[in-house]
């Protein structure tokens, strides 16, 4: 009997230390043990293993099976769950940045590149059913679109910071210039944004609404990306700048070494000549201006 008794703390003990074992093991290696002891002990048997050794059974499962291939077998996580509603509709995701990319708000102190928009997922919705001109019902539910809107920057935001600061009287005739001015040029494939062919229209944003601006979102970015660093000289600012990214696409960054002369002023007879070549819409003179070009003399 003593014999017997001495046995069973044996293995006992055995069997305590192979699972010590295991657990001193991580990932593919653990699996590795297992699948030996599984072969060794239990006739490669998950279950029988999981019953006398208090391992896994998929665990073991896996590392039989990575033993008779002999590859490590990796886990996909992107193919878990749903697939994103842009992915199975990839329009939407472009329709998303047209939809709220002119109206959406940067954070006036750049802590962050998240637009604030005040479109709703249902409103949204509603939009890209007239664009698209299919039912309501047939594209993806309101919540669907507010999760897409978060993913492409976008959030919805009814907070005393996505408000502008001061408003004058001209602000919404400004604002209403502006977006038809965005909307002849997105009609328009012969319009570039910024022009010198032949007229150049100038439409300028009402003050203290920069953040409207997609040259102030770029700015915001740049803000975060280098975070607080200490611009002490130029090649620092210059290798910070080149490495940001907006919108997927990095810039190109030079350093102009021209000399920037400022306090200039003209008298009115120099400025006549160009005042008349200034042509500024009714009630908002100061903000929407077309630009004629000089006609320089034959050479």
């Amino acid at each position: 009997m003593e014999w017997i008794v001495t046995a069973r703390k044996i293995a006992a003990e055995l069997l305590s230390g192979i699972r010590r074992a295991a657990c001193l093991l991580t990932g593919a290696k653990r699996r590795c043990f297992q699948a030996e002891i599984a072969t060794e002990y239990c006739n490669a048997s998950p279950r029988q293993t999981e019953a006398w050794f208090g391992f896994n059974r998929h665990a073991v499962k896996r590392g039989l099976l990575e033993k008779e291939t002999g590859k490590t077998l990796r886990k996909t996580p992107e193919r878990r769950g749903r697939p994103k509603v842009e992915d199975k509709l990839p329009q939407l995701a472009q329709l998303t940045d047209q939809a709220l990319s002119e109206t959406a708000q940067m954070d006036p102190k750049f802590q962050t590149t998240i637009a604030y928009t005040r479109v709703t997922g249902k409103q949204l919705r509603e939009s890209f059913a007239q664009a698209l001109g299919i039912a309501v019902d047939k594209l993806p539910v309101a919540r669907t679109l507010r999760r897409l809107m978060n993913r492409r920057n976008f959030s919805l935001r009814r907070v005393r910071k996505t408000q502008p600061l001061k408003k004058i009287k001209q602000t919404d005739a400004i604002l209403d210039n502006v977006k038809q001015a965005h909307q002849r040029a997105a009609d328009d494939p012969s319009i570039l944004r910024i022009s010198i062919d032949n007229k150049a229209k100038v439409n300028y944003y009402p003050p203290y609404h920069s953040k409207y601006n997609a040259l102030e979102r770029c700015w915001g970015a740049l803000e975060k990306h280098w975070n607080g660093t200490l611009l002490t000289t130029i090649p620092i600012v210059l290798k910070w700048a080149q490495s940001m990214t907006w919108k997927g696409i990095r810039p190109i960054v030079r350093t102009l070494d021209g000399v920037y002369r400022r306090g200039v002023k003209l008298n009115k007879s120099e400025y006549a000549p160009i005042a008349a070549r200034l042509q500024r819409t009714e009630s908002i003179e100061k903000w929407s201006v077309t630009i004629s070009p000089q006609l320089l003399p034959a050479p």
